[in-house]
């Protein structure tokens, strides 16, 4: 694995840490230049048609690379991690890179701190301009932060990690009522439009670490009817769909795995906080047959019997390098019960043998394998 890392950095290195992402389509400049530029139609056309070609249309378009908070933060945190387990002083040097980069990027809010996406995107409340803070990058953003001042001692990195908190606490809840409550993945009037539950249960998990042994009575409450509002839009089988509205009622693997994860981290935090359980008279362990039924379906219905993760329930095709990261990531993060061990170890097997065939000579990973073709896009 550290061969395939340090092939990877050497390539971010050589591209200065910049690169594409998979919805970064409206920095094509031939878009810019176009008389269609602000015509809604166009801008989903070009989104999605960079997103989802079997092919390169960057280059034809003029697509600008740009800096991702998200893709670094990411990296920050494999680097930190690396660094902890071999002591590669590259890695610490590379960490430290990313964080400069961070410090220098943030937006600032009337509390706290966020980070956005380096490109325009259209999504289903409209067109969300580059930079605005989301709920997904900045959770990201302010875990590599918190990482680096654990490893290092950064009291900036710690300062700005508590800025996420205090942003995404502030801004982002919405569809609050009795039982329930979902963090928004972008703040601003139209946020109920932007709901994922897997962004909603990151946020809480983010909150619950934060704030860990200093609950405020408001925090309890945020945290537990997070967790609870996106367990009530569990299905019967354990599928989470993505999100609340009628077009978002699809189940995928990244965010299945994120979802995942961050509901397993929540119920480390109810556990372990005595005071939350006494002051909301709920079981320590609540939500443990839901995370098992959820994680059942996961490793049931998004693999392969051979341990291939599919992109989706029904969809194998694509294969996706991301697609394969998340399912490493999960494994990597979340301890699995003893019944699961034999298809976890042969999980990790299967996605570590295909990632070698995803990675190129100069270290980096193509995008997607189709059932007869390849998109080598290099996302960074």
């Amino acid at each position: 694995p550290t061969r395939r890392l340090d092939g990877a950095l050497a390539y971010a290195r050589t591209h200065g840490f910049e690169g594409h992402d998979p919805f970064d389509g409206l920095n094509s400049l031939r878009l810019r230049a176009s008389r269609w530029a602000d015509a809604p139609w166009a801008q989903l056309l070009v989104q999605y048609a960079c997103q989802r070609a079997p092919f390169d249309l960057r280059t034809p378009l003029w697509v600008l690379s740009a800096f991702s908070p998200k893709g670094a933060a990411l990296a920050m945190l494999g680097l930190l991690e690396a660094y902890r387990r071999v002591g590669d002083q590259r890695y610490a040097e590379a960490a430290y890179a990313l964080l400069g980069r961070l410090k220098a990027c943030p937006a600032e809010r009337p509390e706290g701190v966020g980070w956005g996406h380096p490109f325009d995107w259209r999504g289903g409340g409209g067109l969300v301009p580059a930079h605005t803070p989301h709920a997904g990058v900045s959770v990201a953003v302010g875990r590599a932060l918190r990482s680096y001042h654990r490893t290092f001692g950064d009291a900036e990195a710690k300062e700005l990690s508590d800025g996420v908190a205090a942003f995404l606490r502030a801004e982002l809840p919405t569809h609050e009522d009795a039982e329930g409550l979902c963090f928004s993945a972008l703040p601003g009037e139209g946020r109920h439009l932007h709901v994922s539950h897997a962004v909603n249960l990151q946020v809480a998990a983010y909150l619950a670490e934060t704030y860990r042994q200093r609950y405020g009575e408001r925090v309890r409450q945020l945290i537990h009817k997070a967790a609870a509002y996106s367990v009530r839009a569990m299905r019967h089988d354990g599928a989470l769909p993505y999100g609340t509205r009628r077009f978002q009622r699809w189940v995928g693997h990244g965010p299945t795995a994120g979802a995942l994860t961050a509901l397993y981290e929540l119920r480390g935090a109810l556990r372990e906080d005595h005071r939350l359980v006494g002051a909301l008279g709920t079981d320590p362990d609540e939500f443990r047959d839901d995370w098992d039924r959820a994680l059942a379906y996961y490793l049931r219905e998004l693999f392969t019997p051979k341990g291939i993760p599919k992109i989706a329930p029904n969809r194998l095709y694509p294969i996706e390098s991301h697609t394969l990261a998340h399912a490493l990531a999960f494994c990597g993060a979340v301890p699995l019960p003893e019944r699961h061990a034999a298809r976890a170890a042969q999980i990790r097997g299967t996605a570590f043998r295909l990632l070698r065939k995803f990675q190129a000579p100069d270290g980096s990973f193509a995008y997607r394998k189709g059932r007869r073709h390849w998109n080598r896009t290099p996302y960074m």
